[in-house]
């Protein structure tokens, strides 16, 4: 049994592994896959099981996307629902921090540093 200060800490019942690579997606809207000139490149930071996140420069306009996984021609097309996204700052590859708290740490950043934390929820596999 769980000791009650670790209860609540990660209600995620899949563990999250770090995924530092840049991949491409794409707004999905339930035609199909996306034309390859739809796809950008962002960094992810994490994958799991049922999810994935990532960071980009401005807020997604976009509920649901496909990411393309692996390369060519084996490459794997996930359609991923967003389900949240929050301004962070990157403080370095491995660290981030919301801009309250960087102040108050004491952490200097460049505005560019500044960027949305994006989670999403795999939704489907696309052949």
């Amino acid at each position: 049994k769980a000791s009650p200060e670790l209860m609540g800490k990660n209600k995620r019942k899949e563990s999250r592994h770090p995924f530092r690579v840049l991949q491409p997606i794409a707004p999905y809207d339930g035609n199909g896959l996306p034309d390859e000139s739809k796809f950008f490149q962002v960094r992810c930071r994490d994958l799991s099981q049922k999810g994935f996140s990532f960071v980009v420069s401005e807020k997604p306009d976009f509920p649901t996307l496909v990411i393309s996984l692996g390369e060519s021609p084996n490459q794997t097309h996930m359609v991923a629902e967003v389900v949240h996204f929050r301004r962070i700052i990157l403080l370095d590859d491995e660290r981030i921090a919301s801009p309250d708290d960087a102040l108050r740490n004491g952490e200097e950043y460049d505005p560019e540093d500044l960027v949305f934390l994006v989670g999403c929820r795999f939704s489907g596999r696309l052949q």
